[in-house]
């Protein structure tokens, strides 16, 4: 599984850099975004986008699941 680390950031990655990172990396089906103790993970599955993670604040789950399924639709 593809893993963008926002640890060295000040301030938790916002949508727009966990997008970008996920287009760098070919648009990959299953990846991980970690900022210190803070986790996700996003998959896609025959129904669309799926997040899971530790439920800090660290991460946006929602909207990038958001912005995924906009980018995604040609999956």
């Amino acid at each position: 599984m593809e893993t963008f680390n926002f640890t060295s950031q000040k301030r938790r990655p916002s949508v727009a850099q966990i997008i970008a990172a996920w287009k760098r990396a070919e648009r990959p089906y299953e990846f991980a975004v970690e900022r210190g103790e803070t986790w996700a993970e996003f998959r896609y599955t025959w129904r669309g986008w799926e997040d899971s993670g530790n439920g800090l604040s660290g991460v946006p789950r929602a909207p990038v699941v958001a912005a995924l399924e906009m980018y995604g639709k040609d999956r």
